[in-house]
């Protein structure tokens, strides 16, 4: 499983064509980066990486995933569900279906979202991963254009203490809002 037990660092490449592609997902990964390609990336080329490496799926791509039989005799595959609202229900109910098709063989990242109560939610459906912040980036203008915010640290904090209550808590990914390492540390520290 590429995941921070098997000797990667708790880091994710951000799903953008500008920071991780078909040339340099590999580089990221031997140092210990996990990488996710994105969606500008052919869909026919991340069905096959998935397998072995993340990849950013929309959500109508996310269930045709769940409505075919094309993964049925892979051993495991890693999507995130790449959309800038995790708070749908439709999300909730597709992460439902895919973990009771293919079970633990799916490794699912979804969100963002901006509530700890969805936080909750995405847990309780069967996602393993949830990326936290909307709006939370630099260049990412998605809060000012929908008025939807929650500052990162609290948003971290609280979804932390709720996984504590949780039988099955996904992990939680900071998205957006790391400028360095000092802000990697103190997402580590809050629960990220």
């Amino acid at each position: 499983i590429p995941t921070y037990k098997n000797g990667m660092l708790p880091l994710f490449t951000a799903p953008m064509s500008s920071v991780v592609n078909l040339s340099n997902y590999e580089l990221f990964n031997k140092n210990g980066i996990q990488s996710i390609l994105p969606r500008t990336v052919s869909l026919t080329d991340r069905k096959n990486i998935c397998k072995k490496n993340w990849c950013a799926f929309s959500l109508n791509e996310f269930e045709d995933i769940c409505n075919s039989d094309e993964f049925e005799s892979v051993n495991e595959f890693y999507v995130l569900i790449d959309i800038a609202n995790g708070h749908m229900m439709k999300l909730h109910n597709l992460i439902r279906q895919a973990k009771e098709k293919y079970g633990d063989k799916i490794k699912i990242m979804a969100g963002n979202i901006a509530n700890p109560e969805t936080y909750r939610l995405l847990s309780d459906a069967g996602a393993d991963f949830i990326r936290l912040g909307i709006g939370t980036g630099n260049a990412c203008i998605t809060s000012s254009n929908t008025s939807i915010h929650y500052p990162i640290a609290s948003l971290i904090k609280e979804c932390s203490e709720i996984s504590d209550k949780l039988e099955k808590p996904a992990y939680i990914v900071a998205d957006g809002g790391v400028k360095g390492y000092s802000d990697i540390i103190k997402c580590l520290a809050l629960g990220a």
